[in-house]
């Protein structure tokens, strides 16, 4: 607890001495939460970030991981990668391996489990037996998902209709 209150007065500290250009071009510095879009993002809260999909699961691991929004070059590139069938975990282990990432130095938190199921999802002929299995067993959740987000297509087209 001590070497915790320790590392967060030196934060503050160094916090207090940015120059005030450096501080505003920033999204956040330190380990405190960062609020994006009414919701707060811990950095390196890897579950927090997983629930999201598509472009907003982009910009949540941005935040999360490179304390920063996305870029559009990113945004392009790992939608993609999405489209083309990359898990989430591994564009957050992309994120925060990256040159970028090392700098920050955000420590990954509550990644365990969904760190296991992305290695155990790339052993050959296992990991298709496995991911369909964990398809299967994830139907109860996927479909109320998807409920919501055919909700939310269904709520953008009727505002785009009355523009």
């Amino acid at each position: 607890m001590h070497k915790l209150i320790k590392e967060i007065e030196i934060e503050a500290e160094r916090l207090r001495t940015l120059p005030p250009a450096q501080e505003s071009s920033a999204l956040g510095a330190g380990d405190g939460p960062l609020t994006f879009v009414d919701i707060e993002i811990l950095p390196g809260d890897v579950r927090s970030v997983l629930q999201f999909d598509g472009r907003e699961f982009l910009r949540m691991a941005y935040v999360a991981v490179l304390r920063r929004h996305i870029d559009a070059d990113g945004e392009d590139v790992y939608l993609a990668a999405l489209e083309r069938g990359m898990q989430k975990m591994e564009i957050v282990l992309r994120l925060r391996l990256s040159p970028e990432g090392r700098k920050q130095r955000v420590r990954l938190r509550r990644a365990f489990l969904p760190l296991c199921d992305l290695l155990l999802s790339k052993i050959p002929l296992f990991g298709y037996a496995y991911s369909v299995c964990r398809e299967v067993l994830l139907l109860p959740r996927t479909v109320p998902r998807l409920h919501g987000r055919i909700e939310k297509m269904r709520e953008h087209i009727n505002r785009m209709k009355h523009e």
